[in-house]
């Protein structure tokens, strides 16, 4: 006979906390006590949690706004059990959690919630910002009572996009040997959320790094943005370094209509752009170097 939903929830988090029959217990909740675990489904339903996140920064704020917890979680932490046990008294709390906060991202305040900010750190200390973290969020309330045994789930969801740029037949004068910056920048780009994820307004230029394929010549980048929906501003440039003219410009939010790309409501998205350039003085945009066929190159400006 199928499973009720609330049976599927149930043996959800059978497996979720089965990590904690191992050799240490101590992050495991105690009998009869509280925890929280974590689940993240992708662009699904299965838990893909462990895939996708290896460490998790969690804050705990009281009724008024107050931080009253902060632990950041290792992923040795998180292979012994996926959540956290918090020590606290008997109330109600919102929680807070960010996922894969490292190199990248950097938090300015944490307290109260209503002013704690997290931001790209290159940005926040007047550098020139290459990356983002592939963050990951989740926030819940949660009522806990030393009297009654509960688990409660915190759902997290992406808090980044992938973005792949590939160029071909670059024609400008490369100067830094097969990788380093500044031939791809992206403009208009959010540096930051604030603490139920919503950017901060704040908006900035970023020169990710990219590779040359020798035997091709090809310029690759890899990088990740913080979450921006389908109508965005955000344009990407491609420059020739010897002479730092903007030799293409392509508008984000046209891109992904004339490509059929969907970034809202979607957690795991890659969003791959393939520049062409022609003889012709003119380039082509596209998904991926098979779809150039029938698109006219974009005069240069």
């Amino acid at each position: 006979m199928p499973l009720s939903r609330t049976g599927l929830f149930a043996a959800l988090l059978a497996c979720l906390l089965a990590g904690c029959v191992k050799e240490n217990l101590d992050d495991c909740p105690a009998e009869g006590g509280y925890g929280l675990v974590f689940y993240y489904p992708g662009n699904g339903t299965t838990d893909i949690f462990r895939e996708k996140i290896g460490s998790v920064d969690v804050y705990f704020y009281d009724m008024d706004g107050r931080e009253v917890l902060a632990r950041v979680l290792s992923e040795a932490e998180l292979d012994r059990y996926q959540g956290i046990v918090p020590e606290l008294a008997d109330g109600t709390y919102t929680v807070v959690c960010w996922g894969n906060v490292d190199g990248y991202s950097s938090f300015t305040t944490t307290d109260p919630l209503t002013d704690a900010r997290l931001y790209q750190r290159q940005y926040f200390a007047g550098d020139t910002i290459t990356d983002f973290d592939p963050l990951y969020f989740g926030r819940r309330t949660v009522t806990i009572e030393s009297r009654r045994e509960a688990t409660d789930t915190v759902m997290f969801v992406s808090a980044h996009i992938n973005m792949e740029v590939h160029i071909g037949d670059y024609t400008g004068v490369i100067s830094a040997g097969d990788t380093g910056k500044g031939i791809i920048s992206l403009t208009n780009v959010a540096v930051g959320y604030d603490f139920a994820m919503d950017t901060t307004g704040e908006s900035s230029v970023i020169y990710p790094q990219w590779t040359r394929e020798p035997s091709t010549g090809e310029i690759e980048a890899m990088f990740d943005l913080l979450r921006f929906g389908n109508d965005n501003p955000i344009e990407l440039q491609v420059r020739d370094l010897d002479e730092g003219e903007v030799i293409a410009t392509v508008g984000l939010a046209q891109f992904l209509a004339d490509n059929g790309i969907n970034v809202e409501g979607v957690n795991e998205i890659t969003v791959p752009i393939y520049i062409l350039f022609d003889e012709s003085d003119g380039f082509y945009v596209s998904v991926d170097p098979w779809d150039t066929a029938g698109v006219e190159p974009v005069p240069r400006k």
